[in-house]
């Protein structure tokens, strides 16, 4: 069993990944405008998603799973929870 990925299908992997991208953050914003928060962090959530799968398909060593917990992370803000990942750190002087 190898741990190396095929070059053909992450260049596969990579053009979806690119097209789903394109997709996510190209299409107009019916919801409120550009400074539409929320619609903007579900566009964000959706993109982490894309890039995870991208990621578990060209190298399934768990690295997806940080993707996946930041785009929790966002996702969960709509909800009033604000994980450590997306906390404000303390401001430096």
């Amino acid at each position: 069993m190898t741990d190396e990925p095929n070059p053909a299908a992450v260049m596969a992997n990579r053009e979806t990944l690119l097209r789903n991208l394109e997709i996510v953050f190209g299409s107009p914003n019916k919801a409120g405008g550009p400074d539409d928060i929320p619609t903007l962090q579900a566009r964000y959530v959706v993109a982490l998603g894309h890039v995870a799968g991208f990621l578990n398909a060209s190298r399934p060593e768990g690295l997806a799973l940080k993707f996946l917990e930041l785009a929790d992370a966002i996702g969960q803000l709509k909800n009033g929870t604000v994980a450590d990942v997306v906390r404000p750190g303390a401001v430096w002087s």
